[in-house]
């Protein structure tokens, strides 16, 4: 893994400085907000099939041990972290950092948590950790635009990345040495992989908890002497090479940072895959306009170079409808929030939706001003139109979302579970860094509350 400048520290002595290194004010405060975000959509996926499946293979493991589960008993660490890892990330409406398509937080926070509640730690020692973690990942994957060239070859970057945060975030709170958290990233990098043929399928949740559960070991074993192939990082090295064989990929120097990256981090509004949220903005813009209108056509427009935008075209299930263009922008356009309410099996059926769904087209035209640009123009039957111009690249972050956003997120995602804790957790997880708080986080979330 290429640094630079040579004053620059190694990745494995970056991770090994972490809780001894500051955060800025406004990085704590996003490392802040990113865990309550992970922990609403965890919760919130409480009742989810997926959930309910791994907690079933979780037990049968019979695993003992100290690490939080979230609703759960605690249990060993490699297992906690993949429970909690694999519900941060069945709802699909957990955060992602942009330049690389990651989803550090959902394996990165669900290894921290695991270790950190396993050993006692602080919670000012596992957001240090968690912020390292992020940065990593988040660097390597933004480096010579590798998580796009990753989606382009249809491994998913959260299985791959996600293994990397994963390690790198265990590693810096067990306080490896440099040489030993080297070798907790090679473990992990060797350990990479992750299919995006698997979205719309339980699969795709248990990308991010099984990289959370190998980032466990991978930083468990190096603490213990075991080794891995160093190189695998490096430009030349294994990892790059092998998912991206053509050269495309051009791995440039990372200049890691105290957790700057989390200031890109971008927390979800609507429950479904990242690519269709400018559809989905689009549409709900557009809807109160086509209110009671009977609607001919539907038509987005891109430019020959621009991103497959299409995803799942005729979704079969609610967890395909995440990934299906023609279903979130249908459901837009009727006015659906795009909460995880919204996706059902009973509302992918409904005939309101399906007939829109059926006019959804898209279209390559070289006319088109820029790849990362599209138009969306839905034609009433009275032949007038409706249009809008859709972004699909890479916008600049817009900065920490504000609290009291975040707070009805988490509200609305945590009270039906929770109930009157509800409160007590937010309010714990905004002040995480003081003295006490991570305990009583996981306090909080470590048993069912209610029938």
């Amino acid at each position: 893994m290429a640094l630079a400048p040579s004053d620059e520290p190694t990745p494995g002595a970056f991770l090994a400085a972490a809780t001894r290194r500051p955060l800025a004010p406004d990085v704590l405060e996003a490392a802040r907000q990113a865990v309550a975000d992970w922990f609403a959509v965890a919760l919130g996926a409480a009742r989810e099939p997926t959930t309910a499946a791994v907690r079933r293979a979780a037990a049968s493991f019979a695993a003992s041990g100290r690490a939080a589960v979230v609703l759960g008993s605690p249990s060993a660490e490699p297992v906690a972290a993949l429970v909690n890892g694999t519900m941060a990330h069945v709802l699909d409406f957990d955060d992602t950092h942009p330049a690389s398509g990651v989803h550090v937080t959902a394996p990165a926070w669900a290894a921290v948590f695991a270790l950190a509640t396993a050993e006692g730690r602080s919670g000012a020692e596992a957001l240090a950790a968690f912020a390292a973690g992020y940065e990593l990942a988040a660097r390597l994957g933004a480096a010579g635009d590798l998580g796009a060239a990753l989606l382009r070859r249809r491994f998913h970057p959260t299985g791959v990345l996600g293994r990397i945060a994963a390690a790198g975030a265990a590693a810096a709170l067990l306080g490896l040495e440099p040489e030993a958290a080297e070798h907790a990233l090679a473990l992990a990098a060797t350990m990479a992989g992750g299919l995006t043929g698997s979205f719309g399928t339980m699969a795709k949740p248990l990308h991010a908890g099984q990289a959370a559960l190998d980032g466990v070991v991978a930083a468990r074993l190096a603490s213990v002497g075991f080794q891995g192939a160093r190189r695998l990082l490096e430009p030349g090295g294994g990892l790059v090479a092998a998912l991206v064989q053509d050269g495309s990929v051009r791995q440039e120097p990372l200049r890691l940072t105290a957790g700057q990256a989390l200031l890109e981090n971008e927390i979800k509004p609507y429950a479904c895959g990242k690519g269709v949220h400018p559809f989905v903005a689009a549409g709900l813009l557009l809807a109160p306009g086509l209110a009671g209108r009977a609607v001919a056509r539907i038509r987005v427009s891109v430019h020959p170079d621009a991103p497959r935008v299409e995803g799942i075209r005729h979704p079969r299930t609610a967890m395909e409808a995440k990934f299906s263009l023609s279903f979130c922008l249908a459901s837009a356009l009727l006015g659906s929030a795009m909460m995880p309410e919204d996706f059902t099996q009973r509302r992918l059926e409904a005939p309101q939706v399906r007939a829109l769904m059926a006019l959804v087209e898209v279209a390559r035209d070289a006319g088109r001003p820029a790849p990362a640009a599209a138009h969306l123009q839905v034609t009433l039957a009275d032949g007038s139109s409706l249009g809008a111009e859709v972004r699909l690249d890479r916008e600049p972050a817009a900065g920490p979302m504000p609290w009291a956003d975040l707070a009805a997120k988490f509200d609305r995602l945590v009270r039906p579970v929770l109930g009157e804790r509800t409160d007590a957790l937010f309010e714990a997880l905004r002040q995480l860094d003081r003295p006490g708080r991570l305990a009583r986080v996981a306090a909080l979330v470590g048993a069912p509350s209610g029938p």
